[in-house]
């Protein structure tokens, strides 16, 4: 097994959780960054599982192949994750911007997608869910 099939996907994940942490640490500090940090990780958590299940259904709907379940998941979780916790170090739309080219570079060599229609149709799906999960972020902090 190469180390594109784990390695690399949970040394991605391991940046991205780092990454969010410190920047709840720096921005908020002490027990306000905890707060939000456990928010944000419960909304990373159902982020992932349902990105997931809704790139499996694009997959199935496209006839795409991720390849196994388990290593699938494990890169698809770096995939969420990481372009994520880049883009909040950055302006709102250099973020943006950032985050999707990543989704991209990510989904092509992780997944080793080439078909440009497969790879807009699933930035799309995590633009969707990374919104749903922001906004309930958004809902959580607002109450």
């Amino acid at each position: 097994m190469s180390a594109k099939e784990v390695k690399v996907p949970l040394g991605l994940i391991i940046a991205g959780l780092i990454l969010v942490a410190a920047y709840f640490f720096f921005e908020f500090g002490g027990e306000d960054a905890a707060d939000g940090l456990l928010a944000v990780s419960v909304v990373l958590v159902f982020e992932v599982i349902f990105g997931i299940l809704a790139l499996y259904i694009v997959s199935w709907l496209m006839n795409v192949g991720f390849g196994n379940l388990d290593t699938a998941a494990v890169k698809l979780a770096a995939i969420f994750l990481f372009p994520g916790a880049v883009a909040l170090y950055m302006p709102a739309g250099l973020g943006w911007l950032v985050a999707m080219s990543l989704y991209v570079i990510l989904l092509m060599w992780l997944l080793e997608l080439e078909d440009v229609v497969e790879i807009v149709v699933c930035v799309l799906v995590i633009a969707f869910v990374r919104a749903v999960g922001t906004f309930g972020v958004l809902r959580l902090f607002d109450s």
